[in-house]
């Protein structure tokens, strides 16, 4: 027997539209926006084609004041393709850290509907260019004893609380804009405002509803300290049944 062993890239059709919303063909449903300044202002354009025997109403939902689909209602023929822009206002959401966005799509026929979404994700940083060098001399700095903290043993069926201390090295008022737990924990309270010198508290709970003996997870806090405004704190520990 003789083995042919072939190999090779696979060379996308141009112009082809992949991700679809019933007979609604599209660039991508999956928008990344990827890290963006939270004085920004994304505008792009998003290819749409229409594979509908008939000719259908496409409709982007405007429920999002921050975001805008152009235009948001519009009418294809069979075959008819079409490109829309969306304005994704970043300082008008208002935000930091990681986001998810969707946007409802519908495809009305007649009595007939298709639904789906077009989901928009990134990361907010902060703009921090407009500090000058004596800002940053005198900016706040966020330290913690520790990144890793090792909860020891836990028990798979009990919550666990902890407490994670937060300090100011800085000359000016730590801020937290936010933190976000991964899974697992859940935030219970915080400090959201620290002076200088002084030390606040994360409070999390933190339930280990898994069957490995390793537990691994994380949350991200996101301040105003402009050296390092995003940072991640691991959480692990010993899974006892």
């Amino acid at each position: 027997m003789i083995r042919l062993n072939i190999s090779g890239n696979v060379i996308p059709t141009p112009n082809k539209l992949r991700a679809s919303i019933g007979n609604l063909k599209l660039d991508k449903t999956k928008i990344n926006l990827n890290n963006v300044l939270n004085t920004s202002v994304v505008e792009a354009e998003l290819e749409i084609q229409s594979t509908f025997p008939k000719t259908v109403q496409i409709i982007f939902a405007d429920d999002l004041e921050y975001l805008d689909i152009i235009p948001n209602i519009i009418e294809l023929d069979p075959g008819e393709r079409h490109t829309i822009q969306y304005r994704y206002n970043v300082a008008q959401k208002a935000d930091f850290g990681n986001f998810f966005d969707k946007i409802l799509v519908t495809c009305k026929i007649d009595d007939m509907k298709n639904t789906g979404y077009l989901y928009f994700t990134g990361n907010i940083e902060e703009d921090f260019s407009y500090l000058t060098e004596e800002d940053k001399k005198n900016a706040p700095a966020l330290k913690l004893d520790t990144y890793v903290i090792d909860l020891g043993e836990l028990h798979l069926k009990e919550d666990h609380q902890v407490e994670i201390p937060v300090r100011n090295e800085g000359r000016s008022d730590l801020i937290i804009r936010k933190i976000e737990p991964s899974r697992y924990c859940s935030l219970e309270s915080y400090d959201s405002s620290i002076k200088p010198g002084e030390k606040g508290i994360i409070q999390i709970i933190v339930t280990p509803q898994i069957s490995r003996r390793d537990f691994n997870t994380s949350l991200a806090l996101v301040s105003n300290d402009p050296s390092r405004p995003s940072i991640k704190i691991r959480l692990t520990g010993k899974i006892e049944n």
